[in-house]
């Protein structure tokens, strides 16, 4: 626990695999939401600032064409309260952020925009010890929303048949 100025206590909870910078200004922290780079209009396009994080993890953003993703960060303070900080980023051009993987892909590696919200939970398994990023529940949800699934499932089952025909080496 640190103490900021004018006597402001604060307690940061780590649980995503994202150091995120907390900016303090004169003891308050300052809201980084849809703080984007100059420009950012020229890719995404106008910019709907619609999005508010309800709790902790990484969200895309629906009304953005999910161009652009959230980092909701919980801070937990000493009364007990709960702050969350909203910080924005955008994807790289012709990328959007994928719900399922909680990366920036192209359209055709991700879960549709419009069926983003259904993987939120996804997040729940975030800081989790012992728990994977996906169940095979999650694999099999997203695998008929997304047109590239089926062929990189059949590549990777391939490349796993050929692994073990190969002789062990000696």
């Amino acid at each position: 626990m640190r103490t900021a100025a004018q006597g402001t206590r604060w307690r940061v909870k780590r649980t995503y695999p994202v150091d995120i910078a907390v900016i303090f200004l004169r003891g308050q922290t300052r809201r980084a939401a849809y703080e984007l780079p100059d420009g950012v209009e020229f890719v995404v396009g106008g910019v709907q600032t619609t999005f508010q994080c309800e709790r902790g993890g990484y969200f895309a953003d629906v009304s953005n064409n999910c161009q652009l993703f959230h980092i909701c960060n919980e801070i937990y303070k000493e009364d007990g309260s709960v702050e969350l900080q909203q910080y924005t980023f955008f994807c790289g051009n012709q990328t959007v952020f994928n719900q399922l993987s909680l990366t920036c892909a192209h359209p055709e590696e991700s879960v549709p925009c419009s069926n983003a919200p259904d993987f939120f939970y996804i997040n729940d398994n975030i800081g989790r010890v012992g728990t994977q990023a996906h169940t095979e529940d999650d694999l099999q949800r997203a695998a008929p929303l997304v047109p590239g699934f089926q062929q990189q499932q059949q590549f990777a089952a391939s490349n796993k048949h050929e692994t073990r025909l190969l002789p062990p080496p000696k």
